[in-house]
């Protein structure tokens, strides 16, 4: 455990940031690994089956996953400020409500199936594999969200090592789970949820453990805990702007996948495998970037906000370290690493699709490395307008520019959209920035 405000912070930033960007390599690899499994032995009927309701749940795990961001950032907090007996306390308390809120949203989503799949107007010809992926992945949904969460608390307690243990532990576990039960057992698209699944469970066992550790080290390991709902109130002036965020983000793709569906399965596909290119550079500077929120809640914590500014300013440097050797070579080589997701010797509209992205749309995520981490930003400061505003004016603007463009450009329009986003979050985020707005949310400015 590290308070990231000691020290040099070039330093602190490279050696914390560095092990979460490997932990988001190797989480995105087998996701890609997956994604490229059901394609090979699938076909693009495989492909689409997952990309049919993948907005879908990354729109419902953006609930989950945005509380738990900012719930950690505020551990983080009471991490800096040593309240040792108050985290414990919390987080317990959290654990409990947090895990039987999402068993329920997961058994209704299983139960609302059919209503789901009609909205999302997903093609008859991939229905049945898309029901049965969706739901045994939906059966397990409690189980990967847990695991996902475990990696934001101790980042939030300045740990990011022990996630690249995880990381490479999944992927193992993940990518022979799927070569064992599609190529081997034969059990098809069924076989990559329950991999899925089953990975995130032990990982899930192993960060609990990890935890139990840290509770020792701040020598509350054998204090009681008190279980207090009430107690989570001063949580949630970070925990639910970050989740308003987070939904109102994935909103746009859960909004536009009717749009990508109704296009046929070709486009079904090919989104599948540009969100699995879009998501492996996303990994990189969305976890350099968490460094920013782990930084700014610690010198919140310990009341040292002179060090805010230069956190950010290290922080965008950091980020462009990380991505732009990754960002050139899917551009430069964007036909060969399309192609891996289909059958040798493929040619269709999808894979066409799916090169157009990553040559020539991908490369404008740099607008976004700056929005991501204005959003780490404002999450560590807790300043909920500026978050949220921002974050609306990204999603309102891909909702109506890809539903204008697509009318003209099919396909491409919805890329068009979704680049014209990243540019107008990041003129909000720079103004917003530079002008200090943001000063007025900080503690000692209250």
């Amino acid at each position: 455990m590290k308070n990231l405000t000691q020290g040099n912070i070039y330093k602190n930033f490279i050696l914390f940031a560095f092990p979460m960007v490997l932990a988001g390599i190797l989480s995105q690899s087998y996701h890609i690994i997956d994604t490229v499994i059901a394609g090979k032995f699938l076909g693009n009927t495989g492909l689409a089956a997952i990309g049919s309701t993948s907005a879908f749940i990354s729109f419902l795990s953006s609930i989950f996953c945005g509380y738990g961001t900012g719930f950690a950032l505020y551990l983080g907090r009471l991490f800096a400020a040593k309240e040792y007996q108050k985290l414990k306390d919390v987080f317990y308390t959290n654990f409990l409500a947090y895990s039987l809120i999402m068993i329920l949203f997961s058994l209704l989503c299983v139960f609302c199936q059919p209503f789901l799949f009609r909205f999302l107007q997903v093609d008859p010809a991939i229905q049945e594999e898309a029901s049965v992926y969706f739901t045994v992945y939906m059966l397990g949904f409690f189980i990967i969200l847990l695991n996902i969460n475990g990696t934001y608390l101790l980042n939030a307690l300045g740990i990011s090592t022990y996630t690249l243990y995880m990381s490479i532990l999944s992927t193992v576990l993940n990518i022979s789970g799927n070569l064992l039960c599609v190529a081997v057992l034969k059990t098809g698209i069924v076989g990559l949820a329950t991999s899925t699944v089953f990975s995130a469970l032990v990982v899930t066992i192993c960060y609990y453990l990890k935890l139990r550790q840290c509770f020792a080290k701040m020598k509350v390991a054998d204090t009681g805990v008190r279980i207090s709902f009430s107690s989570l109130n001063e949580s949630y002036s970070y925990s639910v702007p970050t989740t308003l965020q987070q939904v109102i983000m994935y909103l746009a793709g859960f909004l536009i996948s009717p749009l990508i569906n109704g296009l046929g399965s070709a486009a079904s596909s090919a989104y599948s495998v540009v969100m699995q290119v879009y998501n492996f550079n996303a990994a990189i500077y969305q976890n350099s970037t968490k460094t920013v929120g782990s930084y700014t809640t610690h010198c919140v914590g310990c009341g040292k906000y002179r060090l805010l500014k230069k956190g950010v300013y290290v922080g965008f440097l950091q980020g462009l370290l990380f991505v732009l050797p990754f960002l050139i070579a899917c551009i430069l080589f964007a036909d060969r690493i399309c192609a891996m997701f289909y059958p040798n010797g493929y040619q269709g509209p999808d894979l066409t699709y799916a090169i157009i992205f990553a040559r020539f749309y991908l490369p404008l995520i740099l607008f976004n490395v700056m929005n991501n981490l204005f959003h780490a930003f404002c999450r560590g400061i807790a300043a909920k307008n500026l978050l949220v505003a921002s974050t609306v004016i990204g999603t309102g603007t891909r909702i109506l520019a890809t539903y204008l463009f697509v009318y003209f450009f099919g396909m491409q329009g919805v890329f068009i959209g979704w680049a014209f986003s990243w540019f107008a979050e990041a003129v909000f985020c720079i103004i917003s920035f530079f002008s200090r707005r943001w000063e007025k949310k900080l503690p000692c400015n209250s």
